[in-house]
């Protein structure tokens, strides 16, 4: 290599190196002092920004990820979207600073017993994910549970009806001679006829009829259908002023979906009791070992 070469490359080390430091702060620096100052002030946290003081860690803005995103976020954002968080952490920490000064001290003693049920909450709940068993549910407790309820699974009886019923509200005479002449009802066969012949002598009678639910009617008229067999007939009643008589002419069991088809959806229904034997388990072991005393 040439004397002239060896004497360029000698005078661009010390400008490549300076390059190098360019834009970052030496280790050194005051600027970095300070930021390491800083990190070891919140157990070694790499703090991204200060808010009036506080500081706000890196640490700080992935559980606010979490906490935004889910956890399956980490990892999953680019540098831009962490620049948003950071700033949205900033903007809540300041208001959440401006609040507390306007705070009364009553409350401030209603936020600190929120944020201490709260706590209490997320034990609680901690604890009895790692020390509550759930038990199994079993098939024979599915099985129990679907010829207990058939009629959660369409087991259910369907009725065919009848009912015939003033077609206005009546008052005084006139109700008073309908309720004595339907008191007679469940003896006539036809109850068609029984409408015509009624409506003709009186105020008009009007005759309804249908199989299942009767969900156009009061709750009274459905709860009178319900309690009947087939071929009864109820006695005559008053409901908002206007005369009813019901009459069931069939009454069918309809059979309940396959087990096989609900058995989970009865899992589900039995979940809930079985979370609460456990944790009914796991409160009486706490219980035993704790000091309690009631004042």
């Amino acid at each position: 290599m040439s004397p002239r070469a060896c004497t360029t490359i000698a005078l661009a080390l010390p400008l490549l190196c300076l390059g190098c430091r360019m834009g970052k702060p030496d280790a050194d620096s005051p600027e970095q002092g300070a930021k390491e100052r800083d990190n070891q002030a919140n157990g070694g946290a790499e703090v991204l920004a200060e808010v009036n003081g506080e500081t706000i860690t890196a640490a700080d803005l992935e559980f606010g990820i979490e906490r935004t995103l889910g956890k399956r976020a980490q990892g999953h954002i680019d540098a831009e979207q962490r620049k948003r968080l950071l700033q949205s952490l900033v903007r809540t920490r300041a208001m959440a600073q401006a609040r507390d000064k306007q705070l009364t001290d009553a409350e401030r003693d209603q936020l600190e017993r929120h944020v201490a049920a709260y706590r209490e909450e997320l034990l609680v709940k901690q604890y009895l994910s790692r020390n509550a068993t759930l038990k199994r549910i079993t098939d024979e407790e599915v099985e129990r549970y679907y010829k207990e309820h058939p009629e959660l699974f369409g087991g259910v009886e369907e009725r065919s009806w009848q009912l015939l019923a003033s077609e206005r509200a009546l008052e005084g005479r006139a109700r008073d001679q309908l309720l004595k002449a339907l008191t007679s009802a469940g003896d006539q066969r036809d109850w068609e006829q029984l409408a015509s012949r009624l409506s003709k002598k009186g105020p008009a009678v009007v005759l309804h009829r249908g199989d299942g639910e009767m969900t156009a009617f009061a709750s009274k008229l459905r709860q009178l259908v319900r309690g009947l067999g087939a071929g009864e007939s109820s006695k005559p009643i008053l409901v908002d002023g206007r005369v009813y008589v019901a009459r069931v002419t069939e009454v069918r069991a309809l059979q309940p979906r396959p087990l096989s088809e609900v058995s989970a959806e009865i899992r589900k229904s039995l979940a809930p009791r079985e979370i609460g034997d456990a944790v009914a388990e796991v409160s009486k072991r706490v219980l035993a070992q704790a000091k309690v005393s009631y004042r």
